[in-house]
């Protein structure tokens, strides 16, 4: 009972530790993504239609998410942050559970420090940011297929079967990078029978049958792309948004991009120890023909295949790389204990005839659980360390901006009613204040531009469309063109950093008589008074 116990707490134990490392996070963004995904969830909770209005190259599950919490609980970066947190935890859980069936608890538990401690893993977990969404779901349908103790042709099986295929196909349109996994699927399925992983004491035995993996695999296939092609149509997703940004960037990035050596070390920044204990883990549980072993280290080859002709990379690709690598230590953990076992269980195999061979077999296992345990132990105290350091790093360093950013929203509610647009490259800035953006505008990224989708042309045929009452710019320089026009319809009302960007905004001549520097001041003054805590919270 205590177990279970303990089991059902850690889950909760897990969210109220990542909300709680949320609400501390000052910032308005970690990140531009997060900006770019609050802006396009809040247009869709008012009523924008995803790809025929509001423009996105990427699928459309996390904005869905993100905008029904916005309807259900009210548009906040907090908000936000709370839902991935939630996110993390199902991706931590899934992880512990899978383990936990096919390893045991210690090996479980180890996982979930390990990704915990991994680089960028805390950050992303408190960011408005798809891909550890898209990862967590993606582990959980690998949860879903771990057998059950049930025979795979069962009734039973075949609604987990169906389960997994459909959280998977979520999965993948959240973000297109988790299909990387699929091939552990056909490896899980492979494994699956009724006696793989029912009896603790019997983990190492598989009974393959070939006829069932390959009609098990199609049949999970056949659900997967059932599902994938219902939300497709049901979410009206345009594929010309959602491919062509990413291969004309591709085809456009040239040798001084960051390569995927960068990527690695990045992944393991700060555990090296990944390394080892991996190669330990996968070495040893194929020597005891744990064959299940492999379905981690195909997600973390075939990443790597995939990543090693990617361009461009990105830090939150990391954990594409590092939670596989985890899971593999973690098996490197269960690897280790089950080597001291068997040095303690050749002791009692010894015969007690002479008794100086029984103290040196006992002195010579007793040095090699010494050895084994005592190489665990620093490495658990470096995964602490690095947990408490990432913690405070993502909230001590990015308050330092929080008082700039809150003055910059704060400068925008001041024209609040006079605007029904506002253009603006940080549309972080306007979602506190809750302005609206053009929908065709929402994702303003160097992806699009220089993918040349957005145009100076295209730019400028919207800003005439929409004529926004108001402009913040601040992350791109524009072309002389697009300047030109900006100069004739426009009036600076203020310039200024904010944090490590140079801003300035902008308002429509017609819309009113610039305010001036004293009155800007004590406008701002007022608004960020009554309104920083309700930007951040609500």
């Amino acid at each position: 009972m205590l177990s279970v116990a303990v089991h059902a707490a850690l889950p909760l134990i897990i969210f109220v530790a990542l909300a709680a490392i949320a609400r501390h996070i000052l910032t308005l963004e970690n990140d531009t993504d997060e900006g770019v995904n609050l802006m396009k969830a809040f247009l869709l909770a008012k009523g924008y239609a995803l790809y025929r209005q509001i423009w996105s190259d990427q699928p459309p599950i996390f904005t869905l998410m993100l905008a029904g919490e916005f309807k259900a609980f009210g548009a906040s970066v907090l908000g936000g942050r709370i839902l991935v947190a939630f996110l993390a935890t199902v991706l931590l859980w899934s992880l512990h559970q899978t383990i936990r069936r096919l390893d045991g608890v210690i090996p479980a538990i180890a996982a979930i420090v390990f990704v915990s401690a991994s680089h960028h893993f805390i950050e992303l977990s408190c960011s408005v940011m798809i891909g550890l969404p898209a990862i967590a779901l993606g582990l959980a349908a690998v949860w879903m297929i771990v057998p059950l103790g049930r025979d795979c042709a069962g009734r039973g099986s075949q609604f987990w079967l169906m389960l997994s295929a459909v959280c998977m196909a979520i999965s993948v349109q959240t973000k297109f990078f988790t299909l990387t996994l699929v091939p552990s699927f056909v490896i899980l399925i492979a494994l699956a029978s009724p006696k793989s992983f029912t009896a603790k004491a019997n983990r190492a035995h598989i009974s393959w049958r070939p006829s069932r993996w390959l009609g098990q695999t199609v049949v999970w296939l056949l659900y997967f792309i059932v599902a994938a092609g219902t939300i497709s149509l049901l979410t009206s997703e345009n594929w010309r948004q959602l491919v062509m940004p990413h291969l004309l960037l591709s085809q456009r990035m040239n040798a001084t991009n960051r390569g995927f050596s960068w990527l690695f070390w990045e992944a393991i920044e700060g555990a090296p120890y990944l390394i080892p204990l991996s190669l330990v883990g996968l070495a040893i549980n194929l020597g005891r023909k744990r064959w299940h072993v492999i379905a981690p280290a195909a997600w973390f080859l075939t990443n790597v295949a995939v990543l090693a002709n990617h361009r461009p990379l990105h830090p939150h690709y990391a954990p594409l790389l590092s939670i596989p690598l985890c899971w593999l230590a973690a098996l490197g953990v269960e690897a280790a204990l089950w080597a001291a076992a068997l040095c303690l269980a050749s002791v009692n195999n010894v015969n007690n005839v002479d008794s100086a061979a029984v103290r040196k077999t006992w002195l010579i296992s007793l040095g090699i659980i010494l050895m084994l345990v005592g190489s665990l132990l620093p490495i658990l105290v470096q995964a602490a360390l690095q947990i408490r350091g990432e913690i405070a790093r993502i909230t001590e360093f990015n308050s330092s901006d929080a008082a700039d950013q809150q003055a910059v929203v704060a400068r925008l509610q001041i024209y609040r009613d006079k605007t029904h647009w506002i253009f603006s490259d940080l549309p972080v800035y306007p979602f506190c204040a809750k302005l609206s953006v053009p929908p065709e505008l929402a994702v303003i990224t160097e992806k699009r531009i220089d993918s040349g989708l957005l145009s100076d042309t295209r730019l400028l045929d919207l800003l005439r469309r929409y004529h926004p009452e108001q402009m913040l710019i601040g992350r791109f320089r524009y072309s002389q063109t697009v300047s030109d026009y900006i100069s004739d319809n426009y009036v600076k009302v203020w310039e200024g950093p904010a944090g490590d960007s140079m801003m300035q905004q902008f308002i429509v001549k017609n819309i009113a008589t610039p305010l001036t520097a004293h009155q800007m001041v004590q406008k701002c003054q007022f608004h960020l008074v009554y309104s920083s805590a309700d930007f951040y919270n609500k």
